[in-house]
């Protein structure tokens, strides 16, 4: 890409204030997270691990049907809503017990 042909130009805040930018993305890959409790705290080791099928996101809509089938909830179960106090379908979690808890 030539970058003498673009300039970066500052534009005030009330321009692009919450202005959403629909980024879309498949992925192939994604890192497993598993936390251990060890003698002096907690170990925290993250795997990269292939997705079978890929998994797209589009983050104006979650995904809402796939995250289920591998026992994510929706956040207001563990009582996590946004700052705002809302809840949709695509903001989700699982409860994971940490080894040897």
């Amino acid at each position: 890409m030539n970058t003498e042909k673009y300039k970066i130009i500052p534009l005030p805040k009330e321009q692009w204030k919450n202005t959403k930018i629909p980024m879309r993305y498949t992925t192939h890959e994604y890192y497993d997270v598993k936390i251990a409790h060890v003698e002096k705290g907690y170990q925290i080791k993250m795997e990269k691990t292939k997705c079978d099928p890929p998994i797209s996101h589009y983050p104006e809509e979650g995904e809402p049907d796939y995250y289920p089938l591998h026992g994510f909830q929706t956040c207001d179960k563990f009582g996590l809503t946004t700052m705002d106090g809302k809840n949709f379908d695509g903001f989700m979690g699982i409860y994971q017990k940490l080894s040897g808890a």
